[in-house]
């Protein structure tokens, strides 16, 4: 059973001179910058295939993203939970809405999405 979800952000653009393709196409692995961008999409993606899908429940997705990280980090009882005295960090979801993933979405400064087909 997991107790958090949680990724570790670390992407790059694929041109520029920190570019993935700085090494040319036929780059060995070792010898890339690697890393995938993705963490605006996290918690949209966990919603639409965990909760709507009936994978997990909301109560278990409020504990992995926001409650167990929280305590975790010795952010609680500050952070991860509605409280007098806590910080209001709420996200209201259209469970119903359907949206693409795109890069221009994203809003990360990076010139790809694992999201995207190109």
């Amino acid at each position: 059973m997991l107790d958090v979800l949680t990724s570790v952000h670390c992407g790059f653009s694929v041109v520029g001179d920190r570019g993935q393709a700085r090494c040319g196409r036929a780059a060995r692995f070792r010898d890339i910058p690697n890393g995938m961008p993705g963490l605006a999409a996290r918690l949209p993606t966990v919603f639409s295939e965990g909760v709507a899908k009936e994978r997990i429940d909301l109560t278990d997705f409020v504990a992995l993203t926001a409650t167990n990280p929280a305590r975790l980090f010795g952010l609680a009882p500050r952070k991860g939970m509605i409280a007098i005295g806590a910080d209001a960090d709420l996200v209201l979801r259209d469970a119903t809405k359907r949206e693409r993933l795109t890069n221009a979405l994203m809003r990360h400064g990076l010139d790809n999405t694992p999201y995207e087909k190109v």
